[in-house]
């Protein structure tokens, strides 16, 4: 496990919920979790990123780092839960 991996020990998951994929990025210095996930039916991806980073920024922000290397368009949900961030996105059904 390296040292982005060891962030996303706790990351939580709804039991509905299947994970198909975690990909680990660091892009810009911030640790990201990628997601591919389906649910009813529902295919999207979420970037999670543990609150202790992506509090220090304001959602724009955020969002720009994020697209600097992510396809986000203007259709993405933000939650957070159990210390992570979650933006969701590239919702498919």
């Amino acid at each position: 496990m390296n040292k982005t991996q060891s962030y996303f020990q706790n990351v939580p998951n709804e039991t509905d919920t299947i994970i198909l994929r975690n990909d680990y990025r660091n892009i810009k210095n911030l640790p990201i979790m990628l997601q591919v996930w389906a649910w009813d039916g529902i295919t999207a991806q979420s970037a999670v990123i543990p609150e202790e980073f992506s509090n220090n920024f304001k959602e724009e922000d955020l969002l720009e780092i994020l697209r600097s290397e992510l396809k986000i368009d203007n259709f993405y949900t933000r939650r957070n839960s159990d210390n992570f961030t979650f933006i969701n996105f590239g919702f498919d059904n």
